[in-house]
């Protein structure tokens, strides 16, 4: 029996808010929420805000590729 403290909201137990964050997080990313990212849909306006710092730091950052 599996007992996640926070696992994947069904999409239909969702609130409209997070699934808007949800299929915007998709469109961007080319899959669903996942990992992190779920736990962070409880609160759909962070979890956004998030992903944006995520994609700034991995694709805009001042640092050199490895």
């Amino acid at each position: 029996m599996s007992r996640e403290r926070m696992p994947i909201i069904p999409a239909d137990k969702m609130t409209d808010e997070q699934k808007a964050a949800a299929q915007t997080f998709a469109e961007g990313r080319g899959y669903a929420v996942r990992g992190p990212f779920a736990a962070l849909l409880r609160s759909p306006e962070v979890m956004l805000r998030a992903k944006a710092m995520r994609d700034y730091l991995r694709f805009k950052s001042v640092l050199p590729p490895r």
